[in-house]
């Protein structure tokens, strides 16, 4: 990548967590039905196009290269610690601190219908993880095993947000 994708890519993913900090912010004041995009888009001091784009991204992304890395076995050969290192990777690219963390906790016990969609796209993330460790380990687990990889993954990214 160029120096300028690079920037270019930084700025992308600054103003998507500027968006969701500012959404979490909204829906923890007024309820997650309590504001509007535009609301949102003025708050950030962004247009409703680039508010639009930065939803339609991918907020929840590893970086390729720790997948590669994780893929191929590393970076320490065990599976969990590896587990652990891809969850620092994810929350890192969401750059969710403790107090997002407990925000986000909050708000979703405050808003029920918040926890559906949250749910989703976790499994879908999770789906995903699942299928690197298909890649890495050379055969899918059984549901129990797979359930158990899930659970602790989950945990290992409360670990991530707590460290």
């Amino acid at each position: 990548m160029t120096p300028s994708a690079h920037d270019a890519e930084d700025r992308r993913r600054e103003t998507a967590l500027r968006i969701v900090r500012h959404a979490r912010e909204l829906a923890h004041q007024h309820g997650a039905d309590g504001f509007t995009m535009d609301q949102l888009a003025d708050r950030v001091g962004v247009s409703r196009r680039t508010l639009y784009d930065a939803i339609i991204g991918d907020d929840l992304s590893i970086d390729p290269g720790v997948l590669a890395t994780f893929r191929a076995g590393g970076p320490t050969g065990e599976l969990i610690e590896d587990m652990l290192v891809v969850a620092d990777s994810l929350f890192a690219q969401a750059a969710l601190t403790v107090a997002d963390a407990r925000q986000m906790r909050s708000l979703l016990e405050a808003c029920p219908p918040l926890v559906s969609h949250v749910l989703t796209r976790l499994e879908e993330v999770i789906t995903c993880l699942v299928e690197d460790i298909v890649a890495r380990e050379g055969s899918p687990p059984d549901a129990r095993t797979a359930r158990g990889l899930l659970a602790t993954f989950a945990v290992l990214g409360q670990l991530s947000v707590h460290e």
